[in-house]
């Protein structure tokens, strides 16, 4: 089975310039964890994923012993303000926040990205996510992208085949 027999055509895609806050909402709203950044040309200049947006805060955020980190779904809600400011960890939260929500995704996304052919086989797509540590592979023929594979998408195709041969 190829990547192409199972990628997603329809790809949810960040810009660079878009924030933080927007890009939370895409992922809640879409309920996925991560999206390919692409430019104005189709190219894929980078990819976000909620992992990226912890880091971020882990590394900026982090005071004594205490680490306060929302989720990217958190950086959407207004009504998560009126919690934090009710049951504030530091001086600072509310303000950390609205930093974070926006920042730029160019300023937070990957830039080196782990992409595939649509010709190649998903067991190849599979062993590349496993090798370079990552859940998802752009796909993109000609330099412009075309789809997305995802280890769902790879376990889903798995189990069809599976089934197809019992």
């Amino acid at each position: 089975m190829l990547v192409k027999d199972v990628m997603i055509r329809n790809v949810i895609t960040l810009k660079p310039e878009d924030t933080v806050r927007q890009a939370s909402k895409k992922f809640a709203e879409n309920n996925i964890s991560g999206a390919p950044v692409i430019n104005n040309e189709k190219k894929v200049v980078g990819i976000l994923s909620e992992a990226d947006i912890l880091k971020m805060l882990e590394a900026h955020y982090t005071k004594g012993n205490i680490v306060f980190l929302p989720t990217p779904f958190d950086l959407i809600e207004i009504p998560f303000m009126e919690a934090v400011r009710e049951a504030e960890v530091y001086r600072g939260t509310k303000e950390m926040i609205k930093d974070i929500g926006n920042a730029l995704v160019s300023d937070v996304m990957k830039t080196h990205v782990v992409t595939v052919k649509s010709d190649r086989s998903i067991e190849d797509a599979a062993g590349l996510m496993v090798s370079k540590k990552v859940n998802r592979l752009p796909v993109v023929e000609n330099n412009e992208l075309v789809g997305i594979i995802t280890r769902g998408d790879i376990i889903k195709a798995l189990s069809v085949k599976n089934n197809s041969v019992n």
